[in-house]
């Protein structure tokens, strides 16, 4: 566990220093089990770490942490997901 918060802070921190300013668009989307969107939401964050924190916390707030979900970066990599 600590090595795992070692590895993403200091992943944080190179991917802020080569993305200081870009905000990227994140898309999150949750689905019931029968296949039917429950949410489809796009956010803006500056980079990968930020967008998958982002994401967990509308998914808190939303009561969907339990439900099939997944967070994606513009360049399709999966951050979040849940099945």
């Amino acid at each position: 566990m600590f090595k795992q918060n070692i590895v993403n802070i200091l992943y944080f921190e190179l991917d802020a220093y080569w993305e200081v300013s870009t905000l990227k668009e994140y898309t999150l989307t949750v689905f019931q089990k029968n296949g039917e969107k429950l949410l489809d939401d796009t956010f803006e964050a500056a980079n990968d770490y930020e967008a998958k924190e982002k994401g967990s916390q509308i998914l808190k707030e939303k009561g969907f942490t339990d439900y099939t979900h997944r967070c994606t970066s513009p360049a399709g990599k999966l951050l979040l997901f849940h099945s």
